[in-house]
């Protein structure tokens, strides 16, 4: 498998390493654009549409601090995106993120057994690949005890208990590469949809990412955020939540009329055990893995095809508004 250039790989490397020096930060208007400055180098905000999201403290969640569980189970009640700061007890997740943005998907199941399909530059690189994985998994997993904790599920009904380590899922690692476009046209991003699983944790230093704000139902993009990463809830969670948690409706766009370079993005997507059973956006009851395989099957569709089905807005949204 090709490595990615040098370029990017570096650049990566600075924004990922930076990611415990986030104090002294402060905002202000440059020359019509929003300007986050930050110590040794600054972020240019473009002059775009910028949905404010809301940052929950890892280490806090941790500590089983009752507040921020609280602040957590608002968002994912409301809009289900947030910023994860990753910069305290992991930041080895962070560190190790740098290293793994290679053209590739990697599914758990295959770590595990060690599937003889690894790609080489995964088989060579096996304990980083692990520790990441494994890493990626454990923050995931402290956000779903902390939701459970906040709803006050107990037994069974705790989300964790669906989300077991040993049982069959269809949890995965990717990479995402958005090619640089020569020419204008059509097909480029990712269309508007809900995620398949139960949350989604996400790496990313571009710009492109957008959210349909379920309150004011505009498209803003998400700004990258040093020593972070961005969650969201998706439609297994909102499902196996009764439908009290929000998937929220998102997509990948360039900020200019074309994708001018490479964009890159690592997310870690967990997903439940294959047969668990809930009740999906059209009331009916199926498992996990049969909703994972429908839904997946329109991903691969054109995107004039995808927008007739429902299915892939996990019946948030119609006609390009909320419902």
């Amino acid at each position: 498998m090709k490595s990615s250039p040098e370029s990017w790989k570096n650049g990566w490397r600075k924004s990922l390493l930076m990611g415990g020096r986030n104090e002294g930060l402060a905002n202000q208007q440059v020359a019509g654009r929003k300007m986050v400055s930050l110590q040794a180098f600054s972020i240019v905000v473009p002059d775009i549409p910028i949905v404010s999201l809301p940052t929950i403290s890892y280490d806090k969640l941790l500590t089983g601090d009752p507040e921020e569980i609280a602040r957590l189970l608002g968002n994912c009640q409301s809009l289900g995106f947030f910023y994860l700061d990753l910069t305290g007890a992991a930041q080895v997740v962070l560190n190790n993120s740098r290293d793994v943005f290679k053209l590739m998907e990697v599914a758990q199941g295959e770590m595990k057994s060690r599937a003889p399909q690894l790609p080489g530059t995964v088989r060579m690189n096996i304990d980083l690949f692990d520790s990441f994985i494994s890493g990626s998994h454990a923050v995931v997993r402290k956000i779903l005890e902390s939701l459970s904790t906040g709803m006050g599920l107990t037994g069974d009904l705790r989300f964790e208990n669906q989300h077991r380590a040993n049982v069959p899922a269809r949890t995965t690692m990717v990479l995402f590469r958005y090619p640089r476009q020569l020419h204008e046209g059509g097909g480029i991003g990712h269309n508007m949809h809900t995620d398949i699983g139960s949350l989604t944790l996400l790496f990313c230093e571009d710009y492109g990412l957008q959210i349909l704000h379920p309150e004011t139902n505009q498209w803003g993009f998400v700004v990258p955020k040093l020593g972070h990463a961005v969650i969201n809830v998706g439609d297994s969670l909102r499902f196996l939540s009764g439908h009290k948690l929000a998937s929220c409706v998102h997509r990948v766009l360039p900020i200019t009329e074309w994708q001018e370079h490479h964009r890159y993005s690592i997310a870690y997507f967990l997903r439940p055990e294959d047969n668990v059973i809930y009740v999906d956006s059209k009331g009916r009851q199926l498992s996990a893995r049969r909703w994972h395989d429908e839904k997946y099957d329109v991903f691969r569709e054109p995107h004039e095809t995808q927008e007739e089905d429902v299915i892939l807005t996990g019946g948030m949204e119609q006609d390009g508004v909320l419902v």
